[in-house]
């Protein structure tokens, strides 16, 4: 196997700006401990049997080692087969920030990293932390992969999707991070869908994620409707008029949700332990049946949509998320609602500070004051 290196004490000799007594241990000293503690716990390499009693008896520092036999270098070939699994998951990503914050190293000190004694003490202390990580990395490595946690979601609640009516999407959805499952229920007013997610990204993000979406037909096709008078390339297939995120429906759900950075995904559940799978299947289910289905059905008509969107001020509604959907505006002119120009109000109110609209294009939010200008005038028109 080709060798490759994680640390060398070498590079931080060349960028010391204050002088050190003793520059060799300074710079790696931070690389002797984590050797140390490799060795102490069974992940480094055979080369280093002759002299594990003696770091464990506390005679060799990991420093004085990592100069003797590595050249001040920490590499593949110091550790055994699981020592190197943990150290690509963790070091690079991990370690300096653990160490800094272990130490309280100031970070405007270009040195204070170097400066740290290398006594057994300090040893101790950053151990600690690495037990800890290694703790929570090997409960990691025992949780199933994406495609085993997709089907021990889709065991416990298929029945219940069945039972209302729902029919898997017959094409595969599958990405590198993650694992996704559709389902679709079809009706007279149009159609549901709930996504589920079984993300695999570890280190980075583990768990589980199950969101819904709903289409009325009538609403959907107003929308279509309004957006073409503005000469707009829409999509001939009608767009979703309901989206209901896992925060809005998941319940008192005690631990926070964990964001999915480079995805358009609500938050989903985090796991960090085998055990925790079936509680929070089951919670998802229990939510599922008690939150999620009675959402959907509750915007199968103009009415339903109406109560749980067009509330007073727009805002409280729970499933609020930013002004510059025109669906709300135009189902609260397909039912006639009396608030209907307050509504308007709140809209153009809104588009000029509500921060949720920071960073959106500034053509999205002209086509919102458009729709908003064309309500106005045929409420106008309707009065005349």
């Amino acid at each position: 196997m080709v060798s490759s290196t994680y640390d060398d004490a070498e590079s931080y000799l060349l960028n010391f700006e204050t002088e050190l007594p003793d520059p060799d241990e300074a710079s790696a000293t931070h690389i002797g401990f984590y050797l140390a503690w490799a060795l102490n716990n069974g992940l480094a390499a055979a080369t280093f049997d002759a002299c594990a009693a003696s770091v464990r008896q506390r005679t060799l520092t990991g420093c004085a080692l990592l100069w003797r036999q590595c050249d001040g270098k920490l590499t593949t070939q110091d550790l055994n087969e699981r020592g190197n699994a943990f150290t690509q998951a963790y070091y690079a990503q991990r370690y300096v920030d653990d160490y800094r914050q272990v130490f309280a190293i100031d970070t405007l000190d270009d040195d204070a990293f170097c400066k740290v004694p290398n006594t057994w003490a300090n040893y101790d202390r950053i151990a600690a932390r690495l037990d800890e990580r290694h703790r929570a990395w090997l409960a990691q490595q025992a949780l199933p992969g994406k495609q085993a946690l997709m089907q021990r979601l889709e065991a416990a609640v298929l029945p219940l999707l069945e039972q209302h009516g729902f029919e898997r999407y017959p094409y595969e959805f599958s990405q590198r991070d993650y694992e996704i499952s559709v389902f679709r229920q079809q009706g007279a007013w149009g159609d549901h869908t709930i996504r589920l997610r079984a993300i695999d990204d570890r280190p980075n993000a583990y768990g589980l994620h199950m969101e819904g979406s709903s289409r009325l037909t009538v609403l959907a096709q107003a929308v279509y409707e309004d957006a073409v008078l503005d000469g707009a390339r829409v999509s001939r297939e009608l767009a979703g008029t309901s989206f209901f995120p896992l925060e809005c429906w998941l319940g008192d759900w005690p631990v926070p949700l964990q964001p999915l950075p480079a995805q358009h995904l609500s938050g989903f559940i985090p796991l960090t332990d085998a055990v925790q799978i079936e509680p929070v299947i089951r919670w998802l289910e229990r939510a599922m049946k008690a939150r999620l289905l009675p959402l959907l059905r509750a915007v199968e008509s103009l009415a339903g949509y109406e109560a749980l969107y067009c509330t007073t001020p727009l805002s409280a509604s729970r499933l609020y998320t930013h002004p510059l959907h025109p669906t709300l505006l135009l189902c609260a002119e397909l039912t006639g609602n009396p608030r209907l120009l307050v509504i308007c109000d709140e809209i153009d109110q809104a588009l000029g500070a509500d921060p949720q609209i920071t960073g959106w294009p500034v053509h999205a939010i002209e086509d919102m004051r458009r729709h908003v200008r064309r309500v106005r005038a045929r409420a106008a028109r309707r009065r005349g």
